[in-house]
């Protein structure tokens, strides 16, 4: 078979029809926080924590502040969730028992990244699989709980990144908002999100991370 009769028996099963589209924006409307669509963007954070750990291999220090601008990021999406569940901030409590250890070696540190990376990936991805594909498009019944679960998880992978990189979640936190009132100080617009001062928001980052420079020495 080749790709453009695959293209055409496949599209036989993805029903675009009026009817359809009119039940699932009902469904989508009616019974589920439109907000957590958008936090399912976090996958693309996620993305661009790998082109950290590419860059930071290719040669050169790692980056500190583009490290902890990232994950501020990840919290973000994380925190758009939580307040369309009505969590009052539980899904970002970061809570191992047993906090890992700062980790010096550049390439230990990198690898561990990756790892919990990795597995963010997954449950940012089961997380879209059940809140896009299997409540709006299947009408599976609505569980809050179940996403609750992967996104308190991708939560702790993301405190375990920053505990491992010498920082607190909370700097994290601050770091992400003060760089946020930088871009938007009179609240979101389009303009403005397209029309970023880059360095400034930046150096917002560094203050809050007590970080002089852009990399470290590792």
């Amino acid at each position: 078979m080749n790709a453009k009769e695959y293209v055409n028996l496949a599209v036989r099963t993805n029903d675009i029809s009026a009817a359809t589209n009119a039940v699932r924006a009902a469904r989508f409307a009616e019974n589920f926080p439109t907000q957590l669509w958008h936090a399912g963007l976090v996958i693309t954070e996620i993305a661009e924590l790998f082109e950290f750990i590419d860059k930071s291999r290719a040669g050169g220090g790692i980056d500190e502040v583009n490290l902890l601008e990232e994950v501020g990021d990840v919290l973000w999406y994380l925190a758009v969730a939580d307040a369309a569940l009505h969590q009052n901030g539980k899904v970002l409590v970061y809570n191992r028992a047993s906090k890992p250890k700062r980790i010096i070696d550049k390439a230990q540190l990198l690898g561990s990244i990756e790892s919990h990376l990795k597995e963010m990936v997954v449950l940012s991805g089961r997380f879209i699989d059940l809140y896009s594909k299997k409540y709006i498009l299947y009408g599976k019944p609505y569980d809050p709980e179940n996403l609750l679960g992967l996104l308190h998880g991708i939560n702790q992978h993301a405190g375990d990144i920053l505990a491992e990189s010498g920082f607190d979640i909370g700097q994290a936190r601050m770091a992400n908002i003060n760089k946020l009132k930088k871009r938007y100080p009179d609240g979101f617009t389009e303009d403005k999100a397209m029309k970023r001062d880059v360095a400034t928001e930046l150096s917002e980052v560094a203050v809050v991370g007590h970080l002089g420079g852009n990399q470290s020495k590792r």
